[in-house]
């Protein structure tokens, strides 16, 4: 799949449309990836790949410590693994939940680390108001860590992770993850070629889906005085650095 989509063989599978946008009047072509077939074909290799190779990029994404001493690793994805179950104080109604991926590591044969991770793709990358609790409370195994990969960050994910003050919930933007994935492809001492040449092959499968990671400007021009003169400032291959900003509002 990632070859067909690369080469833009994958016609059945990414539909290309066209859809009025009111906001520009005009036609925009949009590629419409379904968010099932992504989640597998991101993941479904990694269950291939040696343990700790795919140990090390979890921990890495999410900027945790690995454990400090691994003598024997072994892992296992499970896709869209799901329980019925009561909730809290609905006691007249199951619910179902389904994560869309589970990794489990068993480590030295005694400690175990899960993986949950929830995708979202596109506009619409909310989830439902108690999914993420659920989750959570269901499928937790030794030191477990929730993932929220989705196009945009709701708003409501980091209330809740405020709310239940639980730091191993973590958010990460698709972007954010193609950024991650082009630069641990040129990490040699970490990760073997099949599986670097496989994060490269990842990056180029996401640039497909129509996403682009921003570095910089290539040229940036803007007017400045100097001795009340106007001269145009060119800066090329100008990097912002991270900026913090705290908003207040003063009534």
């Amino acid at each position: 799949m990632l070859q067909a989509v690369i080469r833009q063989k994958s016609g059945r599978w990414l539909k290309e449309i066209n859809q009025e946008i009111n906001t520009l009047g005009g036609t925009k072509k949009e590629r419409i990836p379904r968010e099932d077939e992504i989640t597998s074909t991101v993941f479904g290799m990694l269950q291939y790949f040696d343990s700790r190779e795919v140990y090390s990029f979890f921990c890495q994404l999410l900027h945790i410590p690995m454990k400090s001493t691994i003598d024997e690793i072994t892992h296992r994805f499970s896709f869209w693994e799901n329980k019925t179950h009561k909730w809290r104080q609905q006691t007249t109604q199951d619910k179902k939940t389904e994560p869309d991926v589970i990794v489990r590591f068993q480590i030295n044969k005694t400690e175990e680390v899960t993986f949950i991770l929830e995708l979202k793709w596109g506009k619409n990358s909310h989830f439902l108001p108690d999914q993420l609790e659920r989750q959570w409370e269901n499928f937790q195994q030794g030191e477990t860590h929730l993932v929220y990969l989705a196009t945009h960050i709701h708003h409501d994910f980091f209330s809740k992770k405020a709310k239940y003050s639980i730091a191993s919930w973590h958010d990460v933007t698709w972007q954010q993850f193609l950024g991650f994935a082009q630069s641990e492809s040129n990490q040699t001492q970490t990760y073997s070629q099949g599986f670097r040449l496989f994060l490269e092959d990842l990056s180029l499968f996401l640039q497909q889906l129509n996403l682009r990671q921003f570095s910089r400007f290539s040229q940036f021009n803007f007017p400045i005085k100097w001795h009340e003169h106007e001269e145009l400032c060119q800066l090329n291959n100008f990097s912002f650095p991270t900026i913090n900003l705290t908003w207040t509002i003063n009534e």
